[in-house]
């Protein structure tokens, strides 16, 4: 992860520890859902493939390093993890 970790206790995205720039993300089980009521206090996390997020844009506008977004639960306005650049990411440069 970069931008944030997830505080395991609570299971909710934290700041990072001072001077720390990625953090380890945890384990995320994707469970096919029909109809999904999303909370919009959940921040939208990127997930990327390389930490690299620039890329040409595909059909959909996004960068061909996007691959989706998961909904991560948070105390703060997910605007402010927009602002921090919280992603997750699959491969560290």
């Amino acid at each position: 992860m970069e931008g944030g970790r997830i505080e395991s206790a609570r299971m909710i995205l934290v700041d990072n520890f001072e001077g720390v720039m990625n953090s380890q993300a945890p384990m995320i089980h994707f469970i096919p859902t029909e109809n999904v009521k999303e909370n919009p206090a959940d921040y939208q996390m990127p997930l990327y493939k390389t930490m690299q997020r620039a890329g040409s844009l595909s059909a959909t506008g996004h960068s061909t390093n996007f691959i989706l977004t998961i909904l991560t639960p948070t105390k703060v306005d997910p605007q402010y993890w927009i602002l921090n650049g919280a992603a997750y990411i699959c491969a560290l440069n």
